[in-house]
């Protein structure tokens, strides 16, 4: 076997363990955090969920210095991209925070709201369903 060919096989098998911890691909959408089962969307494998998001927002506040947590039905999912609205402390002061994330295979990537939102609803990368509270929030 190449030398190249063992660190190639490897990624496929990480990549394919990636996909199946994080779900299947049962083309579910969610427009909101109240349903209680496990949503798949946007690039086909990322879950929308608050066990997801819970995850996700206190890996965000540790590396932001702060503590993050995720009040309980605190995202809106739509399109492969979801708003998250975490209390956010960094010792001095707390308040929440607008977070926008869009679904890149079986993860959720940040994105910065300024060149998601554009100038306008029309011209926003961020799906219409999305853009009021993505956009038009602290």
């Amino acid at each position: 076997m190449k030398k190249t060919t063992l660190p190639l096989l490897l990624l496929l098998l990480l990549t394919t363990l990636g996909v199946a911890a994080c779900g299947g691909d049962d083309g579910g959408d969610s427009s909101s955090a109240a349903s209680a089962t496990d949503s798949v969307i946007g690039g086909g494998s990322a879950v929308c969920d608050q066990a997801t998001f819970d995850t996700w927002v206190e890996e965000f506040g540790k590396s932001n210095g702060t503590t993050a947590t995720l009040p309980e039905g605190g995202f809106t999912c739509a399109d492969g991209w979801a708003v998250l609205t975490p209390d956010v402390a960094d010792g001095s002061a707390s308040f929440t925070e607008t977070v926008v994330v869009q679904a890149e295979g079986p993860v959720w990537a940040l994105m910065d709201r300024d060149m998601v939102c554009g100038d306008s609803e029309d011209s926003a990368e961020v799906p219409a369903s999305l853009y009021k509270q993505a956009c038009q929030t602290s």
